[in-house]
């Protein structure tokens, strides 16, 4: 694919500056020429390669559209407002978030270093888009840092990519999404073994589950929810195992526990997540209740909050034997919990999120489309709690999903959201009519 900074598409939107790109496309900033306002002056384009009409990949494509036009509307996704393609490309057009990727927020910037109310705002909104998702009988399957778009002053966030996103509430498709945030049962295994479906839903929040570990804490929990990984077999054998590693409150770690269980039909469900949340008091160990009322003037103090400080970066050695930001300690190998009928894993500080030697050229922020993630920012040494860090993503998977024996409700309910999804499908037509 081209570069297309410089031109002009649509007859309307003058290209500037990259965003970023992956495998499956790019996405530029551009000005609106013909915006009825000053604020709707930029937006975010996305092009992809226009595949031929009729083809796998051509509905592929056209069902993500499908998908994104559904969900557009909440505060809190990412808005598509049209799309028209040429004879080579497809062209996307959406908010432009300015503030970059919520990866880049947590590493980076670091503006959730022990930031407790600011955790708490932002993975409140998260909950809530996700939430918004799953009313519609949308699941997104790639929840992620990289998916997950900020404002510019980090008050607003916006869920984005949903090329991988499925309307089925079980599927047959393992290995679907990105390695760090795939639940054990997407993974192909459950707590009796070998499984034939998962739930899409539940896929969702053990994701979220990770995304909250990221918040606080700047480290995965594991690179793979799998026995074969030290520290994920490490926590099924102890299910402290993180509260004696990482330094999160008990509160936290017992939300964590609640949602990182193997057997999903008991895995937290959303509304309770969020009620759980809303009334933490604590995200770190040793830390003064943070549940305060607001002034009644202050309702809306998330919209207008600064923009955070950005926070120095640390160089790998020299986190090895001192603090990154009061009051974390040096995760040193004996602060493990023991791990019955195994030798617990080693475990090393070892290093910021990022180290100052990480190429600026795997920085960039990852495009919208699926598979967008690049290069892996970082390899973390085997036995430690992972680094946060991009992940190679699962190939493109075409979304049929195999039929599922549903009582007569959730057949119901699967045929309203048909319903969505062919309305959804029209205004696609509609839009795509008005602009070939």
């Amino acid at each position: 694919m081209p570069d297309f900074a410089g031109r002009t598409v649509g007859n309307r939107f003058q290209l500037d500056e990259k965003l970023g790109s992956g495998a499956y496309g790019k996405v530029y900033r551009a000005l609106d020429k013909l915006a009825p306002n000053a604020g709707a002056l930029h937006r975010a384009i996305k092009i992809l390669h226009r595949h031929p009409p009729g083809s796998d990949k051509d509905r592929t494509q056209q069902r993500e559209f499908c998908v994104h036009l559904l969900v557009s509307g909440h505060s809190n996704v990412v808005t598509l407002h049209q799309f028209f393609n040429d004879t080579l490309y497809v062209y996307a057009i959406m908010d432009l978030c300015s503030g970059g990727d919520l990866f880049a927020a947590i590493t980076e910037k670091q503006w959730y270093s022990n930031q407790s109310r600011r955790i708490k705002d932002t993975y409140l909104q998260i909950l809530d888009a996700v939430q918004h998702c799953h009313d519609l009988g949308i699941f997104h399957r790639d929840i992620k840092p990289e998916n997950i778009l900020c404002s510019v002053d980090g008050a607003r966030i916006h869920l984005a990519d949903f090329g991988l996103s499925t309307n089925s509430p079980f599927s047959g498709d393992f290995g679907c999404g990105s390695s760090y945030y795939m639940s054990p049962e997407c993974i192909g295994s459950g707590p009796g073994g070998r499984i034939t479906r998962y739930s899409t839903r539940h896929n969702d929040i053990w994701a979220l589950g990770v995304v909250l570990t990221n918040m606080t804490t700047g480290r995965n929990p594991w690179k793979y929810a799998s026995f074969e990984d030290e520290c994920f077999l490490a926590y099924n054998r102890d299910r402290n195992f993180l509260k004696g590693v990482l330094p999160i409150s008990e509160e936290v770690n017992g939300i964590l526990k609640q949602i990182f269980v193997l057997d999903w039909h008991v895995r937290m469900g959303l509304p309770e997540l969020r009620q759980k949340i809303v009334e933490l008091e604590s995200m770190f160990e040793g830390e003064k209740s943070i549940k305060q009322p607001r002034p009644r003037h202050a309702a809306n103090t998330v919209e207008t909050q600064t923009s955070p400080e950005p926070r120095p970066r640390v160089h790998r050695k020299q986190a090895e034997t001192t603090n990154l930001s009061t009051p974390r300690t040096p995760l040193e190998s004996e602060t493990a919990s023991a791990v019955s009928e195994s030798p617990t894993p080693t475990l090393y500080f070892s290093g910021g999120p990022l180290s100052a030697h990480t190429p600026e050229d795997s920085l960039a922020p990852p495009s919208e489309c699926s598979g967008s993630s690049g290069t892996d920012r970082n390899v973390a040494i085997t036995g430690e709690i992972p680094e946060l860090r991009l992940d190679n993503p699962a190939d493109a998977v075409v979304q049929e999903e195999a039929p599922s024996a549903f009582s007569v409700d959730k057949d119901k309910a699967k045929r309203k959201n048909g319903k969505l999804l062919r309305s959804a499908f029209q205004r696609f037509k509609g839009l795509q009519s008005g602009t070939d």
